[in-house]
């Protein structure tokens, strides 16, 4: 957590993930006046929505290096609603029960995205299975061809070059 963040650093972080006002406000769970607010330095988010801030900035860094090839985006939008509820009811006393269920929620979302990378990798195995299998019957066709190609002898015997098969030891003109 970066706890020196301020207003047009988060705007930055905001724009680079390309996300108006209304949307990261709704990320974050906040409303887009007093996110405005944060990015013109008139109010100081608290540690727990720096926290988010990173959180989100952090997955979007990485989303945009892999795609969510699980179907489970949902689920990182409803670990940022827990994380905003979680810092709305847990008081300032409780700040190390906090940080202990941020780390949870943390290791969670890693989880997920390890099983989006995984559920991506069985996804391509499946897809080359097939290919493979595609490319197997292709070269038995191929072989079965060059099979029945080569059990065929000519007509005749063989020919020699420069003869005919209807007069062997004459060359054709």
């Amino acid at each position: 957590m970066n706890n020196n963040l301020n207003g047009s650093e988060i705007r930055k972080m905001r724009k680079a993930m390309k996300l108006s006002q209304i949307e990261f406000a709704d990320r974050l769970h906040i409303s887009n006046t007093y996110l405005s607010d944060i990015e013109n330095d008139k109010k100081v988010p608290s540690d727990t929505l720096l926290s988010l801030i990173s959180s989100i900035s952090t997955d979007a860094k990485s989303k945009a290096e892999k795609t969510d090839y699980g179907g489970m985006g949902g689920l990182s939008h409803e670990l940022a609603k827990a994380v905003a509820l979680t810092s709305k009811v847990i008081s300032s006393p409780h700040k190390e029960i906090a940080k202990a269920l941020m780390k949870n929620l943390e290791q969670f979302s890693e989880a997920v995205d390890g099983k989006n990378e995984l559920d991506h990798c069985k996804a391509q195995l499946k897809e080359q299975d097939v290919k493979l299998k595609s490319m197997e019957e292709k070269i038995n066709s191929l072989q079965d061809q060059v099979t029945e190609l080569l059990s065929r002898e000519p007509q005749g015997g063989s020919v020699t070059p420069g003869e005919t098969e209807a007069s062997p030891g004459k060359k054709a003109m």
